[in-house]
């Protein structure tokens, strides 16, 4: 698909609704997979029994406390080799969202939301590939809003309640969040990519900030000087050299 055959695309249109779920992902796949569900379909659900998050863990969430959801997009123009703007704008969105709320918050590569040095949201999209494009992708989004305590092994939780030292509104948070969100993916389908590249990397948590970093070989000092398209994190040690690292391949302090 060309550029000319691109189209807007508006998300929270169609929304499903559900009590309790395994899994929001899993669902809007097994919807996709149905041919059941139309581009832009949100699906929210109060809790998850088998919430995901990345590398294969698992989201805790208080039921009732929190935005679970998943979002069914269908950008067929979109190259393999560009799929990282995805994540690039579902992640700026949030951050918008959170900036409403006068919440700073920072994107640790890939894609987790933090305030501070504390996870507040993350996001796990999951694609699938037809002759070098994305035919369908499912993106998922936690965020902690009223969620107060943390049972699971998480290290760094936070909440958008316990930054701010009050509760917000559940309903009028998703319609905001989903505001932001429908800005930034129309952007990226609107081919913005400048835009958005610069936008994230703005925002990126420890961007040209020493720190220690642990790779294959061990820890190392260095400061995070870009993200590539693909998604590759670039790092300048202290003695200028530019390691490059794809997802799992490098972890970070925090």
């Amino acid at each position: 698909m060309n550029f000319n055959d691109m189209k807007d695309v508006t998300i929270g249109n169609n929304l499903i609704k559900l009590d309790a779920i395994d899994s929001t992902n899993d669902y809007a796949k097994k919807l996709i997979k149905e041919s059941t569900v139309k581009e832009g379909t949100v699906i929210l659900a109060d809790f998850q029994t088998k919430g995901k998050g990345q590398k294969g863990g698992y989201w805790e969430s208080e039921k009732g406390k929190n935005l679970t959801l998943s979002i069914v997009i269908n950008p067929a123009f979109l190259q393999v080799q560009k799929q990282f703007y995805l994540s690039m704008s579902i992640s700026i969105g949030i951050v918008g969202f959170l900036s409403y709320l006068s919440l700073n918050s920072k994107i640790k590569w890939p894609n987790d939301i933090y305030i501070h040095n504390r996870k507040v949201g993350g996001i796990l999209i999951e694609n699938a590939i037809k002759n070098n494009a994305i035919a369908s992708s499912v993106i998922g989004i936690g965020i902690n809003l009223n969620q107060t305590e943390f049972k699971s092994n998480a290290p760094n939780p936070t909440s958008v309640c316990l930054e701010l030292k009050k509760a917000v509104e559940i309903k009028d948070s998703y319609r905001l969040l989903i505001q932001y969100l429908n800005k930034w993916i129309n952007l990226l389908y609107s081919a913005r990519y400048s835009k958005i590249k610069s936008a994230y990397q703005r925002h990126l948590f420890l961007r040209n900030k020493k720190t220690f970093f642990t790779d294959k070989n061990g820890k190392f000092k260095g400061r995070i000087v870009n993200v590539e398209e693909s998604g590759m994190i670039l790092i300048k040690t202290g003695t200028n050299e530019i390691k490059k690292y794809n997802f799992k391949e490098v972890s970070f302090p925090y």
